[in-house]
């Protein structure tokens, strides 16, 4: 395994630890998860990174294959216990992060308005101190 892959395995486990969190007073098995339940979705979303990993190298993106390793750090600030063993919202979340990341294909003519409320978000979001 490389060091990103290492990385990537890492940042996955973390966020197994987030979405199958063993609540304090569970109210049934549905609450409760073993070491063998949590190694196997963070395998599931290794697996995601992989493929991730493929896509970024491949085709014209030309970008730092870290970008991936960023993008699952990010998800790991959205990864919640409701979420459970669900992997949809990590699958599609990182895909669209990518996308936006690493475009590989054209915009409309004229540019993209929905562009601007990015940049707007992510103005917003580095202003944050946490203090709040």
């Amino acid at each position: 395994m490389t060091k990103l892959e290492i990385a990537l395995l890492k940042e996955c486990r973390g966020i197994t630890e987030n979405t199958l969190w063993n609540t304090p007073k569970p109210k049934g098995l549905h609450e409760m998860f073993d070491q063998e339940e949590r190694e196997t979705l963070a395998q599931e979303y290794f697996r995601e990174c992989k493929k991730a990993l493929v896509f970024v190298a491949a085709g014209e993106t030309h970008r730092d294959p870290k970008v991936v390793l960023r993008a699952v750090r990010y998800l790991a600030c959205h990864a919640i216990p409701p979420m459970q063993d669900s992997t949809d919202w990590f699958r599609e979340g990182l895909s669209v992060l990518l996308v936006l990341a690493c475009p590989y294909f054209g915009v409309p003519k004229g540019g993209e308005p929905f562009f601007e409320d990015i940049r707007r978000g992510m103005e917003e979001a580095e202003s944050w101190t946490g203090d709040e």
